[in-house]
């Protein structure tokens, strides 16, 4: 009996979890303390929230940063800028000022790049393209570019330059009435419309998604009501999401 249990172990060997690969997952590090000296040794990147941009009424407002990020030396580290506008017309001599920021929150020690979060307007497209053409002009040439995207710019709204950045990241989650279709869409046809978005992918904690094609790099945003605070539970997020 003993034997028979031992055979049918070796013969589901192949059934155990493939090792994660880490170094593919990117955390989000939002506007609270956050203590990630955990991932030491781990691979995983963090994209640090530096400032949110507010544009109001033609003018522009900038919060930085309040909440303190604790890191082991060895984790890899972007910055993240925040954009909101109250969705007025947006006055084209304040793209420099937008950009100006962007450029300098690269410029944070140990940033390897950049990443632009702004959920733009159709009517802020033009604005928005402008800051991203200005900005990947004065990047160092180590550092890389990102930006987040709505999950509809990537599965039907081809607006995004797609040689502008280096990296687009469709967010999987707070998506709206649309998010089941446009997921089951992304589930059958295992890629996104736009080419550019099929390198990388967000997803959020507490909106898990199965049956999800594979991506080069997963950011992953931390609910407060489901955080991750060990690696074991960051593994089974990545399980579950899916990297190359």
């Amino acid at each position: 009996m003993l034997a028979a249990l031992v055979v049918a172990a070796l013969a589901h060997g192949d059934r155990a979890p493939r090792p994660v690969p880490l170094h593919a997952v990117t955390l989000w590090s939002w506007e609270r303390p956050d203590d990630l000296r955990w991932l030491a040794g781990s691979g995983v990147r963090v994209a640090m929230l530096d400032r949110t941009l507010l544009l109001r009424d033609g003018q522009l407002e900038v919060d930085l940063r309040r909440q303190p990020l604790h890191l082991a030396d060895d984790t890899p580290l972007i910055t993240v800028v925040r954009i909101e506008s109250d969705g007025r017309p947006l006055p084209s001599s304040l793209a420099s000022a937008v950009a100006d920021h962007i450029v300098a929150a690269s410029r944070v020690p140990r940033a390897a790049g950049v990443q632009i979060d702004f959920d733009a307007r159709l009517s802020e497209r033009a604005f928005y393209s402008v800051v991203l053409r200005d900005v990947r002009g004065r990047l160092a040439p180590h550092q890389t570019l990102s930006m987040t995207a709505l999950a509809s710019w990537c599965a039907e709204d081809p607006w995004i330059a797609e040689d502008v950045v280096h990296e687009i990241v469709p967010m999987l989650f707070e998506m709206g009435p649309d998010a089941r279709a446009i997921v089951r869409r992304l589930q059958d046809n295992r890629t996104w419309a736009i080419t550019a978005c099929n390198q990388a992918r967000g997803i959020s904690t507490d909106e898990p998604w199965a049956n999800l094609p594979p991506t080069q790099m997963l950011y992953i945003w931390r609910a407060r009501n489901e955080d991750i605070t060990t690696r074991h539970a960051l593994e089974s997020h990545v399980r579950r999401a899916g990297v190359q």
